[in-house]
């Protein structure tokens, strides 16, 4: 009986796209491929599964079809989601909707998320935070266009991790490689767009960005680089053969971010792979020299 399922990415195309996915072994084909939605249940935009006895199937009608997968977790959708972002130009400057807003608006999702960089140029940055003290100093600095006094500029460079919860303000950088691992939510709102001509949510944003910006705290340890209620985030690196455990998931997803080896005895796996482990499966083995992010629920 399969015990684990591989996915292919659903990948979308952005004006600030490239082709740096290829080193993931992704066919981009002739596109400026920005996300590859490596773990994605989202409807219309979901993940595919490659491996038998499921090959062919959305993990998105996966996850409603076999709940013995996922510990019978509680929800309508599949609550992560996770992403392989090339940003070959700067994004928007964005907010995700709080909890708070969202009892408003119940379409307006919440969004938590984190970032480990993968790969970045020596002048990268990333948009963390701001500077304004209060609301009304907000509104002020966004009805006179001082971006560069409101916002906050952090450089990043390999292995970085940010935690950005719904509320903060945020922007990825021009020259960077990202995995992101965040709550299952295609709502954002944009801020500023360094005047390309694309659809603004200002009202939207300002009614979610929290004043002051504090930056995030979060629990980390050892190779758990986040600890939080809406997901965990993990790091391999893999040299030899070793088990690891993770008695606390409810099930145990996995990208491969470096490196080749095995999965168990059997299964082989290489930079760019994403797969799912069925809940029961508490701890694996791998062998080789490999790395990969492993991202969960806990019970």
């Amino acid at each position: 009986m399969s015990k684990v399922i591989f996915l292919k990415p659903y990948l979308v195309e952005k004006i600030w796209g490239a082709q740096n996915l290829q080193q993931f072994y992704y066919d981009l084909g002739d596109k400026k491929i920005g996300e590859a939605w490596v773990i994605s249940a989202i409807p219309n935009k979901s993940s595919l599964i490659t491996s038998t006895p499921f090959r062919g199937i959305t993990l998105s009608d996966f996850f409603q079809k076999h709940p013995e997968w996922f510990d019978h977790y509680e929800s309508a959708s599949y609550p992560l989601l996770a992403k392989i972002l090339d940003c070959n130009d700067d994004l928007s400057v964005q907010v995700h909707p709080t909890k708070q807003y969202q009892s408003q608006f119940p379409t307006a999702t919440e969004k938590n998320e984190a970032w480990f960089v993968l790969g970045a140029q020596k002048d990268s940055s990333i948009i963390y935070g701001h500077n304004a003290k209060n609301k009304d100093e907000l509104i002020n600095f966004v009805k006179n266009n001082a971006w560069d006094q409101l916002l906050c500029k952090v450089n990043a460079k390999p292995n970085d991790l940010f935690y950005v919860p719904s509320g903060t303000l945020h922007a990825l950088g021009r020259g960077l490689v990202i995995y992101e691992i965040q709550q299952a939510s295609d709502v954002t709102y944009r801020l500023f767009d360094y005047r390309r001509n694309r659809e603004m949510n200002v009202q939207e944003a300002l009614d979610n960005i929290n004043v002051p910006f504090i930056t995030p705290h979060f629990q980390s340890d050892g190779n758990t680089l986040v600890d939080s209620k809406e997901f965990s985030l993990a790091r391999i690196q893999n040299r030899g053969a070793h088990h690891y455990r993770f008695p606390l998931a409810r099930w145990i997803q996995a990208t491969v971010i470096a490196g080749e080896g095995k999965l168990g005895w059997c299964k082989k796996i290489h930079k760019g792979d994403n797969f799912i482990l069925k809940s029961n499966i508490k701890k694996f083995k791998l062998h080789g020299n490999v790395e990969l992010l492993i991202s969960y629920i806990k019970k």
